[in-house]
C-alpha cells in the first residue's frame, strides 16, 4: 500500500489502483494512468459512478470512505468503506482489500453512496461549521471556549448509546421562549450566528411539537 501525488511516478506493477481527487479531476487523473488489464481502478467519491473509469481501465470501482482523510493523519481511523463495481468478482476484490482496513465494510450503488453522503455533510460538515461559528463568538467575547470541549465530547460519546431525539436538551425543546429571546439578543453582534440560532431553534420546536 502506498502513495503518490505525482502521477508520472506511479508504479505501473500494481493489483490495485486508487484514485483520491476531487469528483471533476477523477476523469483526468484517471486518462494519465497506463492501468493493466489484470489491474483495478477505483476512485473514492461518494456521488460519482464506476462508469466515468471504463474508458480507461477493464475491471474499475468504488471504494468510497466513509470520512474525509488527510495527509496528516497517523492511522486509518476506524471508518466505514463502500464498495461498488460492475460485476461480482471484481466487487469481491475490492471488499476484500476494504475489509484490511476497517471492520465496516458493505456494498452501495451511487444513489445510496449519495444519499448517506448528504447524512455525512449534515452531522460533519455543518456541525463543524457550528463550531466554528461557537468558537469565533467565544474568542469575540473573550469567552473560554476550552469550557464547551467536555460538552462536544460527552454529546459525541452519548450518540453512540442513544438516537439524537432522545438527546436533545436545551430553551427550544422546553419551548423556553424567554431564555431564547435573551440568547437572540446577545447575538445581536453576530448576525450569521443570530440567524442560525433563530433557525435551529424554530426547527426544534417544530419536531417536538
Amino acid at each position: 500500500l502506498a502513495a503518490e501525488t505525482i502521477i508520472t511516478n506511479v508504479t505501473p506493477v500494481a493489483d490495485m489502483y486508487v484514485i483520491a481527487v476531487n469528483d471533476s479531476a477523477i476523469a483526468t487523473a484517471a486518462a494519465t494512468l497506463s492501468i493493466p488489464d489484470n489491474a483495478i481502478l477505483v476512485h473514492t467519491a461518494a456521488s460519482v459512478s464506476y462508469e466515468v473509469l471504463q474508458p480507461y481501465a477493464a475491471q474499475v470501482g468504488v471504494l468510497y470512505p466513509l470520512q474525509s482523510l488527510r495527509s496528516q493523519m497517523p492511522y486509518i481511523p476506524k471508518i466505514p468503506f463502500l464498495v461498488d463495481a460492475p460485476d461480482n468478482i471484481v466487487g469481491e476484490q475490492i471488499f476484500a482489500f476494504a475489509t484490511s482496513l476497517s471492520g465496516q465494510v458493505a456494498y452501495a450503488d451511487t444513489k445510496t453512496r449519495t444519499q448517506l453522503h448528504v447524512g455525512a455533510v449534515v452531522v460533519s460538515n455543518f456541525v463543524n461549521h457550528l463550531y466554528h461559528l461557537a468558537y469565533e463568538y467565544c474568542e469575540k467575547a473573550n469567552l473560554p471556549w476550552d469550557m464547551l470541549q467536555p460538552l462536544i465530547h460527552e454529546t459525541a460519546d452519548r450518540l453512540q448509546l442513544l438516537p439524537p431525539s432522545q438527546l436533545q436538551t436545551g430553551p427550544a425543546i422546553r419551548k423556553d421562549f424567554a431564555t431564547i429571546e435573551k440568547h437572540h439578543a446577545l447575538l445581536a453582534a453576530y448576525p450569521q450566528l443570530q440567524a442560525l440560532y433563530q433557525q435551529i431553534s424554530s426547527s426544534i420546536i417544530h419536531t417536538f411539537r
